[in-house]
C-alpha cells in the first residue's frame, strides 16, 4: 500500500513490510527517494519577473497547475525577500494543499484544505534568499496549492514572495490564497498577477523502488540492508512519535542492531535542503557560503529586475566579495 506521512518531514512511506516475530515486533518503514525514471521541470514561473513582491502575512499560498506529465516531486526551488534584522531564529517553512475545501466564490474555486506535505524549517536570512529542497518524493495532483510562512518575525518584520508571471511551464490563476484563522480567502492585487516565484521538478517511477529495507536475522541480532544510495537510517520505538526517531550507525548500506524486547520501528530517510545563502562580513569585503552542488551565484542591484542578474566568480560553495556604494542583491541560480 502506499501511504503519505507529511509529518515525516520530507520522507514518504512506499511500502509497509510484514511484521517479524523475534520476541519482539518490528514494522518495517521504506521511506525516502525512489530510483525515478525520466525527471522534467513540471512548474516553473522564475523566468518573467513582475518587478513586484506579495508580503507574507500569517500564511499565504498559490494554486498551480503543473505541466509535463511527471507527478513525484522531486525538487522545489523558491525565491523570497526578508525585511527583518537577522536574530538567527528567523525560519520558514512550505506546505501543499488539495483544494478540497469549501467553495469560495461563484468559480467554482475550492479553498486549500487537506495538507499532504510539509517542508522542514529552513534557515531564513534577511534580503534576497533563494531556497532549494531536494530528495523529495511526493506524489502530487495536476492542481493543488502551495503555502508558505515564515517565524520569528516581530510585529515590523517581514518576508515577501517574489511574484513572476507567466509560468514557462504550467500555470496559475493570477490571484493568491490568504489564511486568517483557520479559515482561507481568496484575493488579488491591482494590476499584479499574484503569482509566486517557484519551480517543480518531478519524475516519473520505475518498477524498482530505492530505500527497501531487507531484514534478516543473524543469532541475536537484525542485520538491515538496501539498496541505493543517499540515505539515513534511523529507528523509533513508538511509531506515532514523530520526534522519537534517532540516526543508526551503518556501514556501506547495511546495519547490525541487537534484538530487545520492545517494539522496534525502522525507516529510511532521504533528505536535503540547500541552496540557503549565508553572509559573513570580513573587514571591507563579505563572505558569502551555500550548501549543496551545481548552483551559481548571481548579483544584481535590484532584485526585480530580471534582466540584471550577472554571474558572481566563487568558489564550489562560496564567493569572497569587496563591499561597494549601493545594494547589492544576491542569489544561487541551478541550471
Amino acid at each position: 500500500m502506499v501511504i503519505q506521512a507529511p509529518e515525516f518531514s520530507g520522507s514518504t512511506i512506499l511500502r509497509c513490510g510484514r511484521a517479524f516475530a523475534f520476541g519482539f515486533v518490528t514494522l518495517l518503514i521504506f521511506a525516502g527517494r525512489s530510483n525515478f525514471g525520466q525527471v522534467e521541470i513540471v512548474y516553473d514561473n522564475t523566468v518573467h519577473s513582475l518587478d513586484s513582491t506579495l508580503p507574507v502575512t500569517g500564511e499565504i499560498a498559490d494554486e498551480i497547475r503543473l505541466g509535463g506529465t511527471a507527478r513525484n516531486i522531486t525538487d522545489v526551488q523558491f525565491e523570497y525577500f526578508g525585511q527583518w534584522t537577522a536574530t538567527g531564529d528567523e525560519v520558514g517553512q512550505l506546505y501543499f494543499y488539495l483544494n478540497d475545501g469549501a467553495v469560495v466564490n461563484t468559480d467554482g474555486s475550492r479553498a486549500p484544505n487537506t495538507l499532504f506535505w510539509e517542508s522542514p524549517l529552513f534557515n531564513a536570512s534577511p534580503g534576497y534568499g533563494s531556497i532549494g529542497i531536494h530528495d523529495l518524493n511526493i506524489t502530487v495532483p495536476d492542481n493543488f496549492t502551495v503555502g508558505i510562512q515564515f517565524f520569528g518575525l516581530t510585529n515590523q518584520e517581514q518576508g515577501q514572495i517574489l511574484l513572476y508571471d507567466p509560468p514557462a511551464v504550467g500555470g496559475s490563476f493570477g490571484d493568491y490564497w490568504q489564511k486568517i484563522g483557520s479559515t482561507w480567502g481568496l484575493y488579488k492585487t491591482p494590476g499584479v498577477r499574484d503569482n509566486f516565484s517557484l519551480r517543480l521538478t518531478a519524475a516519473g517511477p520505475n518498477a524498482h523502488d530505492g530505500g527497501l529495507i531487507h531484514v534478516e536475522r543473524v543469532l541475536n541480532r537484525l542485520r538491515l540492508s538496501w539498496p541505493g544510495t543517499g540515505f539515513r537510517l534511523q529507528q523509533s520505538s513508538n511509531l506515532p512519535n514523530v520526534g522519537g526517531w534517532i540516526d543508526i550507525p551503518f556501514a556501506g548500506n547495511s546495519a547490525s542492531v541487537l534484538i530487545g524486547t520492545n517494539n522496534s520501528f525502522f525507516r529510511l530517510v532521504s533528505r536535503q535542503i540547500d541552496g540557503n545563502l549565508k553572509v559573513q562580513a570580513l573587514g571591507a569585503q563579505i563572505q558569502i557560503t551555500w550548501s549543496g552542488s551545481g548552483y551559481t551565484l548571481q548579483q544584481n542591484d535590484s532584485p526585480n529586475d530580471s534582466t540584471g542578474w550577472t554571474n558572481v566568480a566563487s568558489g564550489a560553495n562560496s564567493a569572497t566579495i569587496s563591499v561597494g556604494g549601493g545594494n547589492k542583491f544576491f542569489r544561487l541560480r541551478k541550471p
